[in-house]
């Protein structure tokens, strides 16, 4: 039987923690070893050898492998880093104006927006926006949609977004209460009236703050 040492072999000497169809000399081989269980595919082509815990700094990693440069992780692609779970389906990432244009593609959302100093993390050598930023683009994202006519958003996707933002509360130690109060110092947020009923839904949940609770 073939073994994964042997695929890795020689193609790569020295295989990431994230591996590439390109790593186990290509796609054959890389959905081979998938299917045998050696590796355990995450997000889009890229893959972990199976049994690898997917820390924050890892499941950055994997997220940049189809990200482009100049780029920073962010809404529920960001959440995703803090909190682990199912991979998301659409890598969402934030391009700083100006930057050129990554290349369309259709499980890559892309905005343009001029993040602020102290709005990024980083992990690894990931840049991902910081839980008040995710908090606040998860809150008010596009993946909150509006139905035709300018309606209120649908009440599926409400609850998903405050699914979302109690997870990352929850693992950042961020206060939906402190991530309400910073949403209402910035006056041209696009969303607010959505990001206001997630927060507020977020802190029902959550409960009273914490004195020490941050921001």
């Amino acid at each position: 039987m073939t073994t994964l040492r042997t695929l890795l072999t020689p193609y790569s000497t020295e295989i990431g923690a994230v591996v590439l169809p390109r790593d186990v000399g290509g796609r054959v081989a890389f959905d081979e070893l998938v299917r045998r269980g050696a590796l355990t595919q995450v997000f889009g082509d890229a893959a972990v050898v199976a049994g690898t815990p997917l820390t924050p700094a890892l499941r950055a990693e994997v997220l940049t492998t189809a990200a482009a440069r100049a780029t920073v992780l962010a809404g529920r692609s960001a959440a995703w880093v803090f909190v682990g779970g199912p991979a998301p389906a659409v890598l969402e990432l934030i391009c700083p104006p100006g930057a050129g244009r990554p290349r369309a593609v259709s499980t890559v959302r892309t905005r343009y927006v001029r993040l602020l100093a102290g709005e990024t993390v980083t992990w690894g050598t990931a840049p991902v926006t910081s839980p008040l930023r995710t908090v606040l683009d998860v809150a008010s994202g596009p993946h909150v949609p509006r139905r035709r006519g300018g309606g209120p958003p649908e009440p599926a996707a409400v609850a998903e977004a405050v699914e979302t933002v109690v997870a990352v509360c929850e693992t950042t130690g961020l206060s939906p209460h402190g991530a309400a109060r910073a949403l209402n110092l910035r006056y041209r947020w696009t969303g607010r009236a959505v990001a206001e009923d997630v927060l507020r839904q977020a802190a029902l949940r959550l409960g009273p703050p914490l004195r020490s609770a941050r921001a």
